[in-house]
């Protein structure tokens, strides 16, 4: 039981130490925290121009990026950080790193990070996805599904989807990260699951597992990673799988828009105020009143939950409608 709150204690150490060595990084951190995203990101490269191999300004900017969509520049950002640091910071870097990966697909990366933040029964599911990578499957480059709106405003709401063919309610919520599919479901027994040996069959740690195919609407994905793990209702779905297909989430007509290939704005996009927003680990953040509001925030639910409102995870932001 040591073990555990050494490592995390240790990470935590190199965190704040990575996060001291670069001042104009901290003062970003600050102003971001209080809604002045403009001049916090120029900060965020400031940092990385005037100390250009500095593990601490890379990492900065590359979390702060990831939080804004542009993952695939933010991985860059942490490998380099990795590179710099080495060994010092890589626990660290490598923590972020690897969910990055998995949004990605890239499998092989995953399995050669340093100083892994993966358990046994992860290592082995990125192996198993490695021979048989993620591939999504789309007839058409928008497509529509249908959803219910959450009532309260504490989830998204609720959609159809499939799981190895059988059809499954998932919740659809801004604080889940992945595919979380729920212990007592049905269709468990259907899905490929990798448990350490020690593993306990009753343990509430969510057991990494994999499914042959996922379906929203007529888009399939192939070989695609999730948990398993105890929750209510059959499935959670965290609002950063459908972020990846810029939603356009209608609650008056129970419609989401899938845009596959991400908006079109070439051909203008319908009226709307543009909200910036930062997905973390735990949230959805819109910025609102020179602060964050959680997606969850009575004043962002009853937004989300009455109007037409696109999700544009690969831009940061989220355009509602009138």
């Amino acid at each position: 039981m040591i073990r555990p709150f050494i490592v995390a204690a240790s990470a935590a150490f190199v965190a704040a130490s990575l996060a001291a060595q670069t001042p104009r990084s901290g003062i970003a951190d600050s102003l971001l925290a209080a809604g002045n995203v403009n001049r916090a990101e120029s900060l965020y490269y400031a940092a990385v121009r005037q100390r250009p191999r500095d593990p601490g300004a890379r990492w900065a900017l590359g979390r702060y990026l990831a939080e804004r969509g542009a993952v695939r520049v933010a991985v860059t950002l942490l490998e380099e950080a990795d590179q710099f640091g080495g060994d010092q910071v890589a626990p660290v870097v490598n923590a972020d790193l690897a969910p990055m990966y998995i949004a990605l697909g890239e499998y092989h990366q995953l399995l050669g990070l340093t100083h892994s933040p993966l358990t046994p029964a992860e290592r082995e599911r990125a192996r198993w996805l490695e021979q048989h990578p993620t591939r999504l499957v789309a007839p058409d480059t928008i497509m529509g599904v249908g959803y219910t709106p959450s009532p309260d405003g504490t989830t998204i709401g609720h959609m159809p989807i499939r799981i190895q063919g059988r059809a499954v309610e998932a919740t659809i919520d801004a604080h889940a990260r992945g595919l979380t599919l729920c212990d007592t479901a049905s269709v468990v027994s259907r899905v490929r699951r990798f448990a350490d040996a020690k593993q306990n069959a009753a343990s509430s740690t969510p057991a990494p597992a994999a499914a042959d195919s996922i379906g929203v609407g007529r888009l399939t994905y192939t070989n695609f990673p999730l948990s398993v793990a105890p929750c209510a209702g059959q499935a959670v779905l965290g609002i950063d799988v459908l972020s990846r297909l810029s939603p356009t989430f209608d609650p008056r007509a129970r419609t989401i828009m899938l845009h596959v290939n991400g908006l079109d704005r070439s051909a203008g996009l319908p009226a709307g105020n543009e909200l910036v927003t930062r997905m973390t680990n735990r949230d959805l953040l819109i910025a609102r009143a020179g602060g964050w509001l959680a997606s969850s925030d009575p004043t962002m639910a009853r937004m989300l939950g009455s109007r037409r409102w696109t999700l544009d995870g690969r831009r940061g932001t989220i355009r509602v409608e009138p």
